[in-house]
């Protein structure tokens, strides 16, 4: 239901945004408990406005579709948006920080560039004010790296904290691929703690922004999970088969993998519920104004089920298991309801964070919303077929039919049920573009395909970190 009326505050507040990266809102609901139980409010029909990370973002941040901001797989700069065009321009007087464990949501792509302060935090650079191996042995090999790492660690400001970075790299290459568990885990702990040093060091009021990256493939077991993970093999990786491999065959061919798999990403979640509601009671505690946390995800993941269709990971799909996300309000002002549900979409986030911190309530309920992928997803290449896995896909949801098209010219309409996260039915498959395209899209889909590919932006140069990081995450 819509907010009721009532008096705004006079004093802004601080508002943080935590982004749980491929965290689907089914197995959010069954493991992220103490999120639930800290939240005063959750959203829980609200849906992301693309399937991976780069264009949703970016659509959280501007409010428009991929195909309207341009950032997307074509184009995956950050910084072709000007701050001007995201909502942090109407945080007038605020700071802002950001603190990611994303290759994507990091300098390289210039997403830093709408912040006033950025931390990237990686397995192998826990601390980001510090210096690390992984930093100053690029393109030094053998023990010339070694010697010149030692002199930036006694150079820098926090050479303890260097050598701790480097202890957790190598501690991170020595299991990352099995055949044990994990060390440590995927960067989400290092986040949190760049995330308070920023609170802490932030003028008030401020805008803060993380991204964490645990629940991400490459999963396996990791020692500071919890969770019922004894019938999972130690030595089991989700690197055990690649995209193009399962989906070879049918998931009843891969039982057991995919039963160690959710296992695995439940405990990932289960682990991020854990250390963000240490980090929810800190942000709360050390504030010297009202401060409101907003959780959610950019997308979700695909575990090769029927309302899956049968897909893995995040690529080239729009499914529920993809679309639907977690959005929960911790101490935010006073109007909504402690579950508001009714549809909420990505492109009104700026409305939301803007309003929550002018200590307001703002409408977001829509009847009706759209989605939109612009083409295949980063990653391993697609053995035959590019034209069909790099096509661009569109839907709009409306009561409890999803109705989704794409620039094959294939359309098919799925039944969503309320009371079923992450879930979908197909009723029926057929040709052509339905009517609704031109209510929610300025240019027909065919159309948008070819100008987006058209005017993708040259392939940039990346730091061998990044490419390092990108590939662990099955992006190269």
């Amino acid at each position: 239901m819509p907010p009721a009326e009532k008096d705004t505050e006079t004093s802004p507040r601080n508002v943080v945004v935590v982004c749980l990266d491929t965290v689907r809102a089914d197995f959010f609901a069954e493991y992220a408990k103490r999120l639930q139980r800290l939240a005063d409010v959750s959203f829980t029909r609200c849906r992301a406005v693309s399937s991976w990370t780069v264009p949703s973002h970016a659509s959280m941040f501007t409010g428009e579709l991929p195909s309207e901001h341009g950032v997307h797989t074509h184009n995956r700069r950050f910084d072709s948006i000007e701050r001007e065009e995201t909502f942090l321009a109407e945080l007038d007087g605020y700071a802002t920080f950001g603190v990611s464990a994303n290759s994507w949501i990091n300098p390289t792509y210039g997403f830093d560039s709408w912040f006033d302060e950025f931390d990237v935090v990686e397995p192998r650079h826990r601390y980001p004010e510090a210096t690390s191996l992984n930093e100053v042995s690029r393109g030094r090999e053998g023990t010339e790296k070694y010697v010149e790492f030692l002199r930036s660690a006694l150079r820098d400001d926090h050479p303890l904290l260097s050598l701790k970075n480097t202890a957790y790299g190598y501690a991170n290459d020595l299991t990352n691929t099995g055949p044990v568990p994990k060390l440590v885990d995927d960067g989400s702990a290092g986040v949190v703690r760049a995330a308070k040093r920023q609170v802490k060091e932030a003028e008030s009021p401020y805008f803060g922004f993380c991204n964490l990256m645990e629940a991400h493939t490459p999963l396996q077991r990791c020692l500071q999970y919890d969770g019922n993970l004894e019938d999972v093999p130690l030595s089991w990786t989700s690197n055990e088969f690649n995209f193009w491999e399962l989906l070879e065959n049918e998931r009843g061919d891969y039982d057991g993998y995919w039963r160690n798999r959710e296992q695995v990403y439940g405990a990932t979640i289960d682990y991020l519920d854990r250390i963000l509601a240490e980090f929810i009671h800190y942000v709360l505690d050390a504030a010297d104004r009202e401060t409101t946390i907003v959780i959610t995800a950019d997308h979700g993941e695909n575990h090769a089920n029927e309302a899956d269709e049968f897909l893995a990971n995040h690529k080239s799909s729009l499914s529920e298991g993809l679309i639907h996300v977690p959005l929960l309000l911790i101490n935010p002002p006073e109007g909504y309801d402690k579950e508001e549900d009714e549809y909420v979409s990505h492109l009104d986030f700026g409305d939301l964070v803007v309003g929550l911190a002018n200590g307001e309530t703002p409408d977001v309920i829509r009847d009706r919303l759209p989605a939109e992928l612009v083409g295949m997803s980063a990653g391993p290449e697609p053995p035959s077929e590019w034209e069909y896995w790099d096509r661009m896909i569109r839907c709009v949801y409306e009561g409890t039919t999803k109705t989704v098209w794409d620039s094959l010219g294939t359309r098919t309409e799925y039944e969503i049920d309320p009371s079923r996260l992450s879930w979908q039915k197909k009723v029926e498959t057929d040709e052509g573009t339905p009517e609704v395209e031109t209510d929610f899209f300025d240019t027909p889909i065919e159309e948008a395909k070819a100008t987006a590919a058209a005017n993708g932006s040259d392939e940039i140069q990346i730091d061998s970190a990044t490419e390092s990081r990108l590939e662990e995450l099955g992006y190269l």
